[in-house]
């Protein structure tokens, strides 16, 4: 039987570089809600509409991950330094 861990796929690579995607990730969702959240902050929407923009937030995170996971993304990622495998074994594939 194969162990999982014998394909280059399931190797981790880089681990430090996991953090910059999230952070990455972070930023560009701090984009979309931080000027709702200000919004907010100065009275121009009610207090309530803050329930919303929390899930708004963890929506917007999870599709720019999803969308960090595509192939040709994924590829753009390893170019500017933070892909998910070495760049060598994307432009090997």
């Amino acid at each position: 039987m194969k162990h999982v861990t014998e394909t280059p796929a399931d190797q981790i690579w880089f681990k430090s570089k996991r953090v910059w995607r999230t952070i990455f990730s972070a930023v560009l969702t701090g984009a979309v809600v931080v000027p709702q959240l200000l919004a907010i902050v100065n009275d121009a929407w009610p207090t309530d509409a803050l329930t919303a923009v929390l899930a708004q937030a963890i929506i917007v995170q999870g599709v720019i991950t999803r969308v960090m996971a595509n192939e040709t993304v994924n590829r753009l990622l390893a170019y500017i330094g933070i892909g998910s495998a070495p760049k060598e074994y994307l432009v090997a594939k």
